[in-house]
């Protein structure tokens, strides 16, 4: 019996991310976390393009109150990994977006590495892993938008 309770508990998409907050280096407050992790799973939902998103609806999402994620948000936008602009055809709305290379060059302020310390084979290759997965989970493993080429089919050719 004891066997299957720890086997669920190995298994716990909840442990798991907790694990995974650990991660972070802990200069990293919790609330900064959750906006980083939640503007990239948005950008990468939005088509890598800049997008809208309510800030009432982020508060309910994320549980964080208005203050907190303020001050989450100022501090991803003074490390350049979200970009916020404001756009008058949006009623003067923020449009976010993510500089996924600023973060990619900024992966040693973000994540602990220092288990690698020892071994900078390693280490080299887990940055790498790490950039890598950015970009693939970012782009759904697929070319960005501004990379894809269109091939306009002539008249006799089949669609």
């Amino acid at each position: 019996m004891k066997k299957k309770e720890e086997k669920n508990y190995k298994s716990s998409p909840l442990s798991i991310y907790f694990r995974n907050l650990n991660r972070y280096k802990s200069s990293w407050t919790i609330e900064e976390i959750l906006v980083f992790e939640k503007f990239l799973f948005l950008f990468r939902e939005f088509g890598q393009k800049e997008f809208y998103y309510q800030n009432k609806r982020l508060e309910k999402e994320l549980h964080i109150k208005r203050t907190k994620r303020e001050s989450a948000m100022n501090s991803l936008f003074d490390k350049g990994f979200i970009i916020v602009s404001n756009n008058k055809g949006t009623n003067g709305k923020n449009l976010y977006s993510i500089d996924i290379k600023k973060i990619i060059e900024s992966l040693d302020d973000i994540y602990h590495f220092e288990e690698y310390d020892q071994n900078p084979e390693i280490l080299k290759q887990v940055k790498h892993n790490k950039a890598e997965f950015l970009k693939h989970y970012v782009t759904k493993g697929q070319p960005s938008p501004k990379k894809i080429k269109l091939v306009k089919k002539g008249k006799n050719e089949k669609k």
